[in-house]
């Protein structure tokens, strides 16, 4: 071990590159593995973002896997030109005695230093990465999401690794033959056998075929993620910009909508003076961030009624004291029941006639024609009588006697269903290119009645089609009628719509809303004046301000895993030209060695260097054409699983598809004209004399 370790030393910057390629193989793939292990720790919270978190996993795996074939093929090249470079001496050791077993001593000296030294920089490496992984994630996952590092996996990687080495390092041991010492010196100084270099080059077409694949992988999930930003609202809308920002809360719901919504308006008009803003519209959920989802109940429009007979029964003062409190569900009256939308309450048996299931929310169609929603239910004191409330605050004594009438209520039980769930200002879907398709939108008034507008996909899926006059009810026990049904819009070709209901913001006001404006085109330095001057409008918060383009939003949000898988995928191409290009060196560092003398004859008889060289750049350029042609193939199949991932309605640039030939020649130019200039700097006469 002294003695392998005193070798490796003499050689520090061979000894260091084999290292980093080993600690890169196995970094590459435990980062990778902790990464999709941390995303599947999560629950998703729709399927389209476990399928998208399952593809972009199963396309990391393979790329990791890619950078470490290509780093054990380095390694395996590296040890077989070092096994070359030292056959003269192996060649000595057999011809003076030495035996096969001191020999595997020696080898597995060199290579348990080597695995020692290189998994160990492996592990470190993976568990640093770790800490860096995570921030790529979108700002909401970020502050949340463990890097699920497996010291198990990081392990057997790191032991697989440095098996692949002892058994590269072996192969060398395996050809040398027990014969005739000189027979042995003269074999040895003709250099490796035929075997060993077509292994040697075997590994090259496996490194440029691994790189030609993920260079290209690279570039379509680059062209994928530049053609989902170009959403159909940022290609209608100019350089559009997103505000998100945070209204003071009140103790008071009401003091708190009205100077909410003072300070959105003075948060617009800064918008205009300042960034030039044409088009405002707000929203609680920015286009492409994660859904709000809730569930509720569903009541489709025309459904069967059935008659039913209740004690129609004042509400008033009085009444308080026949009742058992609190409620047994719901709420009793307030003040907004006398209006227009008004509510009753209900007793116990009169609810458990109707078969509701929840009943609060529920409507009523009471004598006179109208529709009445179902705020509660009580249990009086001394009657078991199925009696309906009606809010009668300026009843005056003597009050109306109860008498029996009769009702109606929808004969089918409500549905349960999961809608994303979004509050937006009544200029919203005009901004956002979405058209009216049935009933109305929101206006600048406030209803009298809750109401909301669902999407298209929404009506198709849960009210066959016809959404307008059906009802929701949330967990709450609200009813709201739906007035309105829109079309839906995509950020992106792989996104899949979601049945969404909008609510109006004077209806239900929210203290955190997200601006969208249109501009004629802003700057960094825009974009910071605009925050500083909103941060000097009284009313808001301060610190929670944020201003960013749409681009900059989508490319953090909904985009996340597109530009996730892009930068990984582009990082791992980058370590696995790094690599190739070092493999290929070392195999064009021995073959010129390899071919010292015939040089000196070929510069002696007159040939100029120029020629020498290219002989040797020609050698590269056979194995990385085979390598390249054979990714190339691959990639035609690997093509189709990523356009699954970043799909685009554009042509594929052909750029794509010529950038991995450029690059890998370009890597064999480099890899081999400084072995070969190199050569070339040395005397013929001094070549030829110690080749004799």
């Amino acid at each position: 071990m002294r003695v392998a370790a005193r070798a490796l030393a003499r050689t520090p910057v061979w000894t260091l590159v084999l290292i980093l390629t080993i600690a890169l193989g196995i970094a590459s793939n435990a980062s990778v593995d902790g990464f999709v292990r941390g995303l599947a720790l999560q629950e998703p919270l729709t399927s389209e973002s476990a399928e998208g978190i399952a593809r972009i996993g199963r396309l990391l795996r393979v790329a990791a896997i890619a950078v470490f074939v290509i780093a054990c093929a380095n390694v395996a090249s590296f040890l077989l030109a070092r096994a070359s470079a030292r056959s003269h001496e192996t060649a000595v050791r057999v011809a003076i005695g030495a035996g096969r077993k001191q020999l595997v001593r020696q080898v597995l000296a060199d290579s348990v230093l080597i695995s020692i030294a290189g998994a160990t920089a492996g592990a470190i490496l993976a568990f640093w990465l770790g800490q860096i992984v995570p921030s790529l994630l979108f700002d909401e996952d970020a502050e949340q999401m463990m890097f699920a590092a497996d010291p198990r996996g990081v392990a057997l990687i790191a032991l697989a690794c440095s098996a692949i080495t002892l058994v590269c390092g072996l192969l060398p041991v395996m050809e040398t033959r027990h014969d005739d010492p000189g027979a042995i010196i003269q074999r040895e100084n003709s250099g490796p056998s035929r075997a060993a270099v077509r292994l040697g080059a075997g590994l090259v077409i496996v490194q440029m075929t691994a790189c030609t694949l993920l260079v290209i992988s690279a570039g379509l999930l680059l062209a994928g993620f530049r053609s989902a930003l170009q959403t159909s609202t940022a290609r209608r809308l100019s350089s559009p910009v997103v505000v998100s920002i945070d209204a003071l809360q009140s103790s008071s719901k009401a003091h708190e909508k009205t100077g909410g919504l003072q300070y959105f308006e003075s948060s617009a008009t800064a918008a205009r003076e300042v960034a030039g803003a044409t088009s405002i519209a707000w929203a609680a959920s920015v286009p492409g961030n994660r859904p709000i989802t809730q569930s509720y109940e569903i009541e489709t429009p025309h459904l069967p009624l059935r008659e039913l007979s209740f004690l129609s029964t004042p509400f008033t003062t009085k009444t308080l004291e026949t009742l058992i409190m609190p409620p047994l569900e719901g709420r009793l009256f307030g003040t907004f029941d006398a209006g227009p939308c008004s509510g009753v309450v209900i007793t116990r048996e009169a609810a458990r006639q109707l078969h509701a299931e929840p009943i609060v929310g529920r409507s009523l169609e009471k004598p006179s024609g109208e529709w009445a929603e179902i705020v509660g239910v009580v249990a009086a004191r001394d009657d078991s009588a199925a009696r309906v409330y009606h809010y009668m605050p300026k009843a005056e004594p003597p009050y109306p006697a109860a008498k029996i009438e009769r009702y109606r209520s929808a004969a089918a039980p409500a549905q349960s269903s999961v809608f994303d769930t979004n509050i937006v200002s009544p200029n919203y879907f005009q901004f956002m290119g979405m058209p009216a398709l049935a009933g109305r939108l929101f206006d600048d008034t406030l209803d009298a009645c809750r109401v909301a507008v669902v999407n298209r996909h929404a009506a198709d899926l849960f009210f066959g089609g016809d959404a307008v006059g059906g009802a929701i009810i949330d967990r709450l026990g609200r009813r709201t009628r739906v007035i309105g049904v829109v079309g839906s819009t995509q950020l992106r070709a792989a996104q899949r719509v979601q049945p969404t209901v909008y609510f109006p913001v004077l209806q239900d006001f929210q203290p955190r809303m997200t601006m969208i404006m249109e501009t004629g085109g802003v700057d960094r330095s825009t974009l910071e004046r605009l925050h500083r001057r909103i941060a000097l409008i009284p009313g808001g918060r301060e610190e929670r301000i944020i201003v960013k383009t749409l681009d900059e939003h989508l490319s953090r949000t909904a985009l996340a895993p597109e530009r996730i898988a892009t930068v990984l995928v582009g990082a791992s191409a980058t370590i696995a030209l790094v690599l190739g290009m070092l493999g290929l060196y070392g195999v064009m560092s021995d073959a010129a060695r390899r071919r010292q003398r015939e040089f000196a004859l070929r510069i002696a008889l007159g040939a100029g260097g120029s020629h020498v060289v290219g002989q040797v750049i020609s050698e590269g350029m056979r194995l990385v054409i085979a390598g390249t042609m054979t990714g190339m193939v691959g990639s035609a199949v690997v093509a189709q699983w990523v356009a699954s991932i970043t799909p685009t309605n554009e042509p594929v640039s052909p750029w794509i598809w010529i950038a991995a030939p450029i690059t890998l020649a370009l890597a064999v130019m480099i890899a081999s004209v400084l072995p070969a200039r190199r050569a070339l700097t040395s005397d013929p006469l001094i070549i030829m004399k110690d080749d004799r």
